[in-house]
C-alpha cells in the first residue's frame, strides 16, 4: 500500500514537472480538511457560471448572425450586411474603419477597373506626401474655408514620457504645423509650379491613389468616415476649353465604371454654387439613388479655373513666348462607392455582388485540401514560389501520393488557409476525403479541375472552397452572405452522372447542368445577372424620380418618408437653397446635364420667379 502511494506521488510530481508553467492557481495541491465539501461546492460554481456564459454567448452569437430587414430599419440593415459579409471591422480610432480582406478585394476590383480607364485618358500615377504645410492651405481662400473644420493637425515631431504617460515633447514643437491631407490640391500645385514652365509641359495629368483624413462627427462605414481611401486626379492645361473637356471626360469615365462595373445607375449633372467643391469654378457630379430614397454623391469632377494657378503662381510660356496662367481640373471617387454598391443590390439575406466587380482570382495557385489537413499545390512551381508553404513534390497520382505525403515527416502539414477574395463562382466539392472515399473524392476533384480550367480560360473567376473544417451547408450560407453571384455544388453522385448543381444568389434557384455545358452556362448566367441588377436599379431610379410643382408638395412627401429625386424648376438663389435645407433637410443634388434645354416660360417651384435650371432635390447621405 505504501509503495503504491509513493508511486502515485511520483506520478503526480512528474506531471507537475511536465505541466507548462502557467495558471499556478490551478496547480495547487489538494488540502484535506473538514471544509472539503464546501470547497467542492465552490468548485461547482465556476462551472455553472461557465455554462451560463456559454448559453449567453450562444444567444449573442445567434443575434449577431441575423440581418435586420431593410424595410424595418435601413441603417441597421446596412450595418448588418457589411458585418455579415466580413467587409469591415470597427477601429480603436473613433470615426475610422478597418477594411477587411473581403472588403478590400471588392475595392481592389473597382480600383483596377478605374485605373485602366484613368491611364487610358492620359493620366499617370504618382504619390504625394501625407503631411501638408499649414501655409499651403491658406494660399487659396475658398479652399481653406471649405476644409478648415475637418483638418487634423500635427504640431510635434516627438513624444516623451511624463507623469501622465506619453506627452508631446515641448522641445519638439514644429516650426510650422502640418495638416494631414484632406485632399492634395495644395501640395500638388506646389509641385506643378516646379514642373511646368513651357507649353511643351502641358497638358500635365497626374493621378494619385491614397488615403485622406477629414474629421467627421457622425460616421458610417464606407459612406462617411474620418479616414478613407480614394483616387484623386489633377491636371493642368493651356486653355479653359481643354480643362473643361477633361473635367467632363472624367465625369463620363466615372459614370461608365459605376454603371457597367457596379451596376449602379447614376444621374450626371452640375452642382449648385453652394454645393461646389471649395475653390472650384464648376463641379460636375454623378448622383445615385439608394433603395430608401436617399441620394448618394458617388463621384465628382471639378473645373478649377485658374484659382490654384494664381495661388501657387503656376505660369507657362505659350507659343507666342508670353507668360500665362494654366487652367486646372481635379476629380475623384472614394470607398463611398462600396457603400453605394452594398445598398443598391443587397437584400435581407446579405451582400449581393454584381459579377463584374469580382476581382481577379488565384488562377494556378488553387489549393487542394486533403482529409488529413495537408495542403498541396496544383503544380510544383507554385509551391516553390510560395514562402508560406514548404516545398511539395509534384503530384502525379493524387490518390496514392496523398497517403505517402501524410506519412512522410519530410513535409510539413499546413492547415488550409481560406482566401478572402470576392468571387464570381464559388465551387463547393462535397467529398468525404481520400481516407474514407478515395475513389469518389478522386472523381469529384477530377471534375473540379476540369471545370476550373475551362472557366478560367473563358475569363470566369472560380473559387474552389474545399475547406474540411466546415460542412457544405455552412459554406453555402457564408457564400450567400458574402454575395458570390453563383455557386457550384458537386458530390460523388453528381460526378457519377457527370453533372453539377448551379445555385444563383438572385432568387436562390438551382439548376442541374451537364459538366461539359457548365462553363458556357455560367458565362450566360453571369451576363444575365449583371444586366438584371442594373435594370432593376434603373427602374427604381426612374420610379423614384418625381416631378414636383410646388414646394409644399415636396415638403409633404419628405414628411411622409416618400423619398426620391424631386425634379423641380428652380431659380438659382443661395439664400432660398439654404432656407429649404434648414426647413426640410433636402438639398440640390445636381442640375441634370440632359434636362436644361426646355426652361422657357417655366417658374421656380419655390419663389415663383423665372426658372434658371431644372434641379434634383433629395435627402442625402
Amino acid at each position: 500500500m505504501r509503495r503504491a502511494a509513493l508511486t502515485m506521488l511520483s506520478l503526480r510530481a512528474a506531471r507537475a514537472f511536465l505541466r507548462p508553467a502557467v495558471r499556478p492557481a490551478l496547480r495547487r495541491a489538494v488540502v484535506f480538511s473538514t471544509t472539503e465539501p464546501q470547497q467542492k461546492k465552490k468548485k461547482k460554481q465556476p462551472q455553472q457560471q461557465k455554462k451560463q456564459q456559454k448559453v449567453q454567448k450562444g444567444a449573442a452569437t445567434q443575434a449577431s448572425d441575423s440581418i435586420c430587414s431593410a424595410s424595418e430599419d435601413f441603417s441597421q440593415w446596412y450595418s448588418d450586411v457589411i458585418r455579415q459579409a466580413d467587409m469591415v471591422d470597427s477601429s480603436p480610432v473613433k470615426g475610422c474603419m478597418v477594411i477587411k480582406p473581403w472588403g478590400m478585394a471588392v475595392w481592389d476590383g473597382l480600383k483596377d477597373a478605374l485605373d485602366r480607364k484613368i491611364k487610358k485618358s492620359g493620366a499617370e500615377n504618382a504619390y504625394f506626401p501625407l503631411l501638408i504645410p499649414r501655409s499651403f492651405l491658406s494660399k487659396e481662400a475658398e479652399h481653406v474655408d471649405g476644409f478648415a473644420k475637418e483638418c487634423a493637425v500635427v504640431t510635434h515631431h516627438r513624444l516623451k514620457g511624463g507623469d501622465d504617460g506619453l506627452i508631446p515633447d515641448p522641445d519638439a514643437e514644429l516650426d510650422e504645423p502640418l495638416i494631414i491631407r484632406p485632399t492634395s490640391e495644395t501640395i500638388i500645385w506646389h509641385m506643378f509650379q516646379k514642373w511646368i514652365s513651357s507649353h511643351r509641359d502641358l497638358p500635365l495629368k497626374i493621378n494619385q491613389w491614397a488615403n485622406v483624413v477629414r474629421w467627421e462627427m457622425r460616421t458610417r462605414p464606407f459612406l462617411r468616415s474620418s479616414e478613407f481611401l480614394w483616387q484623386e486626379g489633377h491636371t493642368a492645361h493651356a486653355t479653359s476649353e481643354e480643362a473643361i473637356a477633361t473635367a467632363e471626360e472624367m465625369l463620363d469615365v466615372y459614370a461608365e465604371v459605376v454603371e457597367n462595373i457596379l451596376a449602379v445607375p447614376v444621374v450626371k449633372g452640375k452642382k449648385s454654387a453652394i454645393e461646389r467643391f471649395a475653390g472650384a469654378d464648376e463641379t460636375y457630379t454623378i448622383e445615385a439613388l439608394m433603395p430608401n430614397g436617399w441620394a448618394l454623391q458617388s463621384g465628382t469632377s471639378h473645373f478649377l479655373g485658374q484659382n490654384f494657378a494664381k495661388a501657387f503662381e503656376v505660369y507657362y510660356q505659350n507659343k507666342e513666348a508670353k507668360r500665362d496662367l494654366v487652367w486646372a481640373t481635379s476629380w475623384g471617387v472614394s470607398t463611398r462607392l462600396l457603400g453605394a454598391l452594398v445598398m443598391t443590390h443587397s437584400d435581407d439575406a446579405g451582400l449581393v455582388l454584381p459579377p463584374q466587380i469580382a476581382p481577379v482570382q488565384v488562377a494556378r495557385g488553387v489549393l487542394r485540401c486533403l482529409r488529413d489537413g495537408v495542403v498541396a499545390f496544383r503544380n510544383e512551381r507554385a509551391a516553390m514560389a510560395s514562402r508560406r508553404w514548404r516545398r511539395a513534390p509534384p503530384i502525379r497520382h493524387r490518390r496514392d501520393h496523398t497517403h505517402s505525403l501524410v506519412a512522410s515527416r519530410r513535409w510539413r502539414a499546413a492547415p488550409y488557409a481560406h482566401r478572402s477574395i470576392s468571387t464570381q463562382v464559388a465551387l463547393v466539392p462535397i467529398v468525404k476525403g481520400m481516407d474514407k472515399d478515395p475513389e469518389g473524392t478522386a472523381t469529384v476533384m477530377s471534375l473540379v479541375d476540369k471545370v476550373v480550367d475551362e472557366c478560367e480560360s473563358m475569363g470566369i473567376r472560380v473559387k474552389v472552397d474545399d475547406r474540411e473544417n466546415m460542412r457544405p451547408g455552412a459554406k453555402y450560407f457564408e457564400w450567400e452572405r458574402k454575395g458570390a453571384p453563383l455557386r457550384l455544388e458537386v458530390g460523388p453522385r453528381d460526378a457519377a452522372q457527370n453533372v453539377m448543381v448551379v445555385a444563383s444568389r438572385l432568387g436562390g434557384e438551382k439548376q442541374t447542368i451537364a459538366v461539359d455545358e457548365v462553363p458556357s452556362y455560367l458565362k450566360q448566367r453571369l451576363d444575365e445577372m449583371q444586366a438584371k441588377l442594373f435594370a432593376d436599379a434603373s427602374q427604381r431610379l426612374k420610379d423614384r424620380t418625381i416631378d414636383i410643382a410646388t414646394y409644399e408638395e415636396m415638403k409633404s412627401k419628405i414628411a411622409d418618408e416618400d423619398l426620391g429625386f424631386f425634379r423641380v424648376h428652380w431659380k438659382a438663389d443661395n439664400e432660398n437653397e439654404k432656407a429649404i435645407k434648414e426647413d426640410c433637410a433636402a438639398t440640390i443634388r445636381c442640375y441634370p446635364l440632359d434636362a436644361q434645354s426646355d426652361l422657357e416660360g417655366k417658374t421656380c417651384f419655390y419663389s415663383g420667379e423665372p426658372a434658371t435650371h431644372v434641379a434634383l432635390f433629395a435627402r442625402a447621405f
